[in-house]
């Protein structure tokens, strides 16, 4: 059977309907299993979201959405920075000058740096 995504709501819901159940004495396991889900995924969910009410669960999926962009502004412009000390210390070739920094560039980063170059002042 595939994996079921379930929306911030349903977990909500799912988890009351649970404590309902509770109240009449049912145990865990069957009580998970009569709102369809395992008693892992129950407990689970319940050490995440167990005190949140709806409109607190939707705040907090965004909030680790919003942390999941900026970490990835962070480690993009920490390889910016590192590729900028990089091309300060680029070595000097026989001729006294140094190498293309696109060059140095695209031996260093796997990916396209032309615009990072560009946002440095360096013309590709």
């Amino acid at each position: 059977m595939p994996a079921k995504r379930h929306s911030i709501e349903q977990i909500v819901a799912k988890l009351r309907e649970v404590e309902k159940l509770q109240g009449q004495g049912m145990s865990i396991p069957m009580e998970a299993k009569k709102v369809g889900i395992t008693d892992q995924t129950f407990l689970s969910w319940r050490t995440r979201y167990g005190a949140l009410k709806e409109d607190e669960a939707k705040r907090l999926q965004l909030l680790e959405q919003e942390n999941s962009r900026l970490k990835r502004i962070v480690a993009e412009q920490a390889l910016d920075i590192s590729i900028l000390k990089d091309l300060q210390r680029l070595p000097l070739l026989p001729d006294g000058s140094r190498r293309e920094p696109r060059d140095h560039c695209a031996e260093r980063c796997p990916m396209p740096a032309s615009g990072r170059l560009v946002q440095a002042g360096v013309r590709p």
